[in-house]
């Protein structure tokens, strides 16, 4: 008789590699929702105008605007020929954006 009851068990290898696959694989999606909830509090909160949180960012609005541009490309790399429709729906919405620049000092404005 084994001392891991069935609620106590250790698990084994198998689950355990289970356990990482399946946790890898929702890596993506974790990830992807949370760039949405952001890319949606940024352009369509519904409380403040975009152009009023841009300026509210001020001078990190640029290092923000950057780093987004940087997951987005990763993002779509990794997943163009595997998840297309997730592919296409991060292009359609960077594609809707405004025109915007990224000065010097930092700050961002739409164009």
């Amino acid at each position: 008789m084994s001392i891991f009851n069935a609620q106590n068990r250790q698990p084994t290898v198998e689950e355990v590699a289970s356990r990482i696959k399946l946790q890898t694989a929702q890596v993506p999606q974790q990830i992807i929702r949370r760039w949405e909830s952001i890319f949606n509090f940024l352009w369509s909160d519904g409380v403040y105008t975009a152009e009023e949180k841009i300026a509210a960012l001020g001078t990190d609005a640029g290092e923000l605007f950057e780093a987004n541009q940087a997951l987005v490309d990763f993002i779509v790399a990794q997943l163009t020929g595997k998840r297309d429709d997730i592919v296409e729906s991060i292009n359609a919405k960077i594609a809707a954006l405004p025109a915007y620049t990224i000065h010097p000092d930092g700050t961002v404005t739409l164009d």
